[in-house]
């Protein structure tokens, strides 16, 4: 896709893509938010344990990655 974004830069600007970038930015801070939220649930409960904690954290880099992923490439469309 970024292939075909730089021969063309007309389709950078496409509403359904910038929708679509918008939709996956809001629910992976919707999933990283849950999983702070779930965390914190779970450190006041005293019900930490390791698998706990890993899948957390696996959520938070799975969200995380996408996150700045999309974050960063609409900066490039901002500077374009």
């Amino acid at each position: 896709m970024t292939r075909t974004i730089a021969r063309d830069p007309t389709k950078r600007a496409s509403r359904p893509r910038k929708w679509l970038t918008y939709l996956t930015l809001f629910v992976a801070g919707v999933a990283l938010v849950g999983d702070l939220v779930v965390l914190v649930y779970n450190v006041l409960g005293g019900e930490l344990t390791v698998r706990f904690v890993l899948k957390v954290l696996t959520v938070a880099v799975i969200g995380g990655g996408i996150f700045t992923f999309f974050l960063s490439d609409m900066r490039k469309e901002e500077r374009a």
